[in-house]
């Protein structure tokens, strides 16, 4: 959730030592965690008194309910308050039990941390493709998660911050239904309204606050006096400027109470780009502004290059061979190279992944992205 993620933010912000946060640090996983369990309970207001999801959580509940012939709202609460309050107890008690047997599985969980990466990623890239694909069984959502993942890797070599993204990407949908909504009942005259002013407030302080307590660990780190090349990171942020710069111009040709949102989403989005393209040009080639994190390339460590030509591997041979034999030969050809796995570990982990996948095919009734091969010869489920 979107809380979880300020609330990571706010703990780095806030430390005096943010050196060990992402190597361990205990703020960085209470932090996140305790904002979790916090929003749960404010998540079933919306959710109880207007139908409304506040979480992705309490979207699967109100579908629940809703099966069960229980209409959320007002007359809820007002008809059935005993069954309001089986449900609030039940969040107090669930949390209570899942917090022992957290702690009673903490030391087998924490095992987890232990495997190499390397046999991890490819059935982490298994499940991400599998869900990406699942939604609407079309090509074009793989291609789509590509981008959407390349864009993520130059983000982060370059020190584009993607926890933004990925919140704006949660709670866009919302605003803009809700900011259709005040421009047709207010106007703009919304914006001056007592609460509108009071949030616009705590989000400029803590934008400043955040811009603040970054400054000093930036000015810091940038007297190491190496120069850098910082082309690469100019011609991202100059990328991204033309793009949001593309979509301002689209964006004009619309409808007013249709442009409204992504509009201003876009203008706010080029003025930082164009900002970052400043800091670039004005600030000396050794500070850690210009953050490349290729700039020295550490020896042994592969480059995002390499990472994204395996991506484009796995769909190459899913788009000749279809999914199902492009992941096993994706599988098979990873724990060889990278993990260096035995010939048997290997097929016993390639086999495990084909078995997941016609699991999934045959509880989901899915056919799984078809491939060249697929139009000329026909293959046995679930390689079809």
């Amino acid at each position: 959730s979107a809380a979880d993620w300020m609330a990571y933010g706010h703990a780095v912000q806030v430390a005096k030592d943010k050196s060990q946060f992402g190597r361990g640090d205990v703020r960085g996983v209470l932090a996140p965690e305790s904002a979790n369990n916090a929003v749960a309970g404010g998540a079933l207001i919306p959710t109880l008194l207007f139908g409304i999801p506040g979480s992705g959580s309490t979207a699967i509940f109100l579908g629940g309910m809703v099966l069960l012939g229980i209409q959320p709202g007002i007359m809820l609460v007002e008809t059935r308050l005993d069954l309001v309050y089986t449900t609030i107890w039940t969040l107090a008690i669930a949390n209570v039990i899942g917090a022992g047997l957290c702690v009673a599985a903490s030391p087998f969980v924490a095992r987890l941390t232990t495997l190499p990466y390397t046999y991890v990623a490819p059935f982490m890239l298994m499940i991400v493709f599998f869900a990406a694909y699942q939604a609407t069984s079309d090509w074009g959502d793989i291609l789509a998660l590509l981008a959407i993942g390349v864009l993520g890797l130059y983000m982060r070599r370059f020190g584009w911050p993607r926890p933004p993204l990925i919140i704006g990407f949660v709670l866009a949908k919302g605003a803009e239904n809700y900011l259709y909504q005040a421009i047709q009942f207010h106007g703009w005259a919304w914006v001056l309204r007592p609460g509108v002013l009071i949030i616009a407030a705590i989000t400029i302080a803590s934008i400043w606050a955040g811009a603040r307590l970054g400054r000093s660990d930036i000015d810091e780190g940038g007297a190491s006096g190496q120069v850098r090349d910082t082309r690469p990171q100019l011609l991202f942020a100059l990328f991204m400027a033309a793009a949001f710069s593309y979509a301002v111009f689209d964006l004009l040709r619309w409808s007013f109470l249709a442009r409204a949102f992504p509009l201003a989403v876009a203008i706010l989005a080029l003025l930082g780009a164009l900002f970052v393209v400043g800091i670039v040009f004005r600030r000396p080639r050794a500070s850690a502004v210009v953050f490349d994190t290729e700039a020295e390339p550490t020896p042994g460590r592969a480059t995002m290059g390499h990472y994204f030509a395996w991506l484009a591997g796995l769909l190459a041979v899913s788009a000749l061979a279809g999914f199902v034999l492009g992941l096993a030969f994706f599988f098979a050809a990873f724990l060889h190279f990278k993990a260096r796995a035995p010939a048997g570990r290997n097929a016993i982990l390639t086999a495990s992944a084909v078995l997941f996948l016609a699991a999934m095919s045959y509880i989901f009734v899915l056919d799984f992205p078809r491939g060249l091969l697929q139009g000329l010869v026909e293959l046995p489920w679930p390689l079809r």
